[in-house]
């Protein structure tokens, strides 16, 4: 199976130079995206167990050997030493807060942390969505590029998560920062399938999928009203390009002159006589 990226005609440059994009979660045109609901930054338990055991260490430690997290484990013991300063008010002030309903820090706070770290490459399972065409090569006059997922796309150093399928819901996943129990990999896991990995159902006729490198590791990156980090591909996984049925014919011609030596199949889309579809036409 192929997957597909749509682009504008201007976009060709992905073919001259070797490189591809990989944006930030918040340059993309969903409001919602990477944005998940978190509730709060400790658990019911989490808060619970904090409060038995601040004046106990055996507790303590019994509640600090359930966390994985070095940072959280050290805050937790510098919280335990400032608190026992407090009076009964203060430390029951402190705990409700904890429990407070503090979301759009949290979930902004998250956001700006994934935004610093990961870029994400958004494709396709369809080379014939109309709509996807629409919006995403300027009317039909840009050109596709099917990608092979079972090659490298980028160099496997730079890349995260290899390219993952979207999950589509209507409800927006709920998250607390810290759980009990919980070790670093599944924490992890639920994490980036809930950032992610999780859209609403009104975008499911893309059936995206997607793959997430680090930041750091961008082979370029353009200082422009915002950082664009860009990444050299392995040729080898482009298997296909298929120009937009609007596309001019000079335009047409400078792609075909751009390609004529890759070694990869090329086709033109063309309006079905019929129904309201596009038909992918072989150019020899």
């Amino acid at each position: 199976m192929l997957l597909y990226k749509y682009l504008k005609y201007d976009h060709k440059t992905i073919l001259e130079n070797g490189l591809i994009r990989f944006t930030q979660p918040s340059n993309f045109n969903d409001p919602f995206e990477a944005l998940p609901k978190v509730e709060q930054a400790f658990t019911t338990e989490i808060v619970q167990a904090l409060h038995m055991s601040m004046f106990s260490d055996s507790l303590f430690n019994d509640l600090i050997s359930k966390i994985d997290n070095e940072q959280t484990i050290n805050s937790l013991i510098k919280l335990k030493h400032s608190l026992r300063k407090d009076s009964p008010k203060d430390l029951k002030d402190f705990y409700l807060k904890l429990l407070g309903k503090s979301e759009e820090d949290l979930t902004s706070g998250m956001k700006l942390f994934w935004d610093n770290k990961i870029g994400i490459l958004c494709l396709s399972e369809e080379h014939d969505n109309l709509t996807m065409w629409a919006h995403y090569t300027d009317n039909h006059k840009g050109f596709v590029i099917g990608i092979n997922p079972q090659k490298e796309i980028t160099d496997s150093k730079a890349c995260l998560i290899k390219p993952r399928k979207i999950k589509y819901t209507c409800k927006r996943p709920h998250l607390t920062l810290f759980e009990l129990g919980v070790d670093k990999k599944t924490r992890n896991t639920k994490w980036i399938n809930n950032f992610l990995y999780t859209k609403s159902k009104d975008w499911a006729y893309e059936n995206e999928w997607r793959q997430v490198n680090f930041l750091e590791r961008a082979d370029k990156i353009i200082e422009d009203k915002e950082k664009i980090h860009l990444f050299e591909y392995n040729h080898d996984s482009i298997e296909e390009i298929i120009l937009g049925c609007r596309m001019l014919s000079e335009n047409r011609d400078i792609m075909l002159e751009l390609i004529k030596d890759w070694d990869i199949k090329k086709y033109q889309m063309r309006l079905n006589d019929n129904n309201y579809s596009l038909d992918k036409i072989k150019i020899n």
